[in-house]
């Protein structure tokens, strides 16, 4: 472009705050204050609360030519248009001493919400892909990701019932679910895979110290 003085020319206008948007940044100053007010007295507790939070990436367009010449007698600037195709970021925080940025989940434009993304592994570490109409989070979306959660229990004497633990279960979004009695060697995978197989090997291993124990006329002791 050099050789042909040919050259970028510079966006212009100002994107403003309309009076909508200024009353809504105050209204979230006054939340936020009113909230680090209960935590001064230990009204919340840090170590459980989470903040989600999702933003929006959009790359702007320009409404006429982006290049020129140079020593143009007469240059028009081209003014900036707010749109294009967006894309969302979810992004979840966890607070207190064990405080961390969870995985994020990444929305991005497709007519269809087809998923999986075409270019994009199912399964990626550290992260969350998946689709939309606009690239935002959508009725559909938000529904999926802030469903009620099911927590699936055994018949335990120790565990707790729904009313016993009505603030935890309403912070997690969650219900307890219990199982038929007797059933947890069936449906616990640790049970049926991983805890049998280390009674197996505790099982072999008792046998043969059973074993070392008589032959060592120690039978008293096996």
């Amino acid at each position: 472009m050099v050789a042909h003085r040919i050259v970028p020319r510079t966006q212009s206008g100002k994107k403003s705050v309309s009076p909508e948007k200024q009353a809504s940044i105050e209204r979230v100053a006054k939340h936020l204050a009113n909230l680090q007010r209960g935590f001064e007295p230990g009204e919340y507790d840090e170590d459980t609360v989470e903040n989600i939070e999702e933003t929006h990436f959009v790359v702007d367009f320009n409404n006429n030519k982006t290049l020129g010449f140079k020593r143009e007698e007469n240059i028009k600037y081209a003014d900036v248009v707010s749109g294009g195709e967006g894309m969302t970021m979810l992004v979840r925080i966890s607070s207190g001493a064990s405080g961390h940025i969870h995985p994020p989940m990444m929305i991005l434009h497709n007519a269809g919400s087809n998923y999986p993304i075409k270019g994009v592994p199912y399964s990626t570490p550290g992260v969350s892909y998946r689709t939309g109409p606009k690239g935002w989070m959508s009725q559909r979306g938000y529904e999926r990701h802030e469903r009620e959660k099911h927590i699936f229990l055994d018949n335990c004497t120790s565990h707790l019932d729904d009313d016993q633990c009505e603030n935890e279960l309403a912070r997690l979004k969650a219900r307890l679910v219990y199982f038929p009695a007797n059933t947890t060697e069936l449906c616990q995978p640790t049970d049926s895979f991983v805890i049998a197989k280390i009674k197996d090997a505790w099982r072999r291993k008792w046998n043969e110290r059973k074993i070392t124990l008589i032959e060592g006329e120690e039978w008293q002791n096996a």
